[in-house]
Parts: structure tokens; C-alpha cells; sequence
């Protein structure tokens, strides 16, 4: 037996409701850079992350937080982007220092301690 029209739209209420509720839950929400600092973590050793890029993303989350307690949330994109710029960048200079110094190593450079 096919539903009647009355019950589809009975059936088809509720979804809309279970679907308003579950969009309604309480949900957890990971800080801004959590991501990369797992990232790090994964990537670099403790004491390069301790004193490179932690600082980073903790002043990342400080100022982010700021301009959202303040409503000003172009601030808060702003801050997000050239926190996670400054991020990259201080990635692309721990791989690029690390190359030279392999690099240096390789050619026969003892000065430069690994």
C-alpha cells in the first residue's frame, strides 16, 4: 500500500524536523591551527616545535580570539591568514635550512655540525 499524500507530508515535516535538531546539536569545535599544529607535531621534533612553531600559533589563536570577542571579524580572517602565511613560512625556512645544511654536509663541508 502506497502512502497517501497526507502521510508524506507527515513523514516529510518530521525529517525536517530531526534534520533542524540534529543541525542544532552542540558540537565541539577544535581551535584555529589545531590542525597544523598536529601537522607539526607529526613532522618536526618536540624542541623545534616548542620554540618555533607552538609561539606561533599560540599568538595565531590569541589575536584570532581578540577581534572575535570584539565582533570584528575581518580582523579575525586577516589574523587567521597571515597566521597560517607566517606558519608555512617558518616551515619553508626549517626544510630549507635543513636542505643546506644536508647539502653542505654531503659536499664535504665538516664546518657545519648535523
Amino acid at each position: 500500500m502506497r502512502p497517501t499524500r497526507e502521510d508524506r507530508i507527515l513523514i516529510l515535516s518530521r525529517h525536517k524536523q530531526l534534520r533542524f535538531w540534529r543541525q542544532r546539536e552542540a558540537r565541539i569545535i577544535r581551535p584555529i591551527g589545531y590542525r597544523l599544529l598536529s601537522a607539526a607535531d607529526f613532522l618536526f621534533s618536540r624542541k623545534t616545535n616548542s620554540k618555533v612553531l607552538v609561539p606561533i600559533i599560540r599568538d595565531l589563536q590569541d589575536e584570532h580570539t581578540e577581534a572575535l570577542a570584539e565582533g570584528r571579524l575581518w580582523k579575525a580572517h586577516y589574523v587567521q591568514t597571515r597566521g597560517y602565511y607566517a606558519f608555512w613560512i617558518a616551515i619553508g625556512a626549517l626544510w630549507s635550512g635543513s636542505l643546506i645544511r644536508r647539502f653542505l654536509m654531503a659536499i664535504g663541508f665538516g664546518l657545519v655540525s648535523g
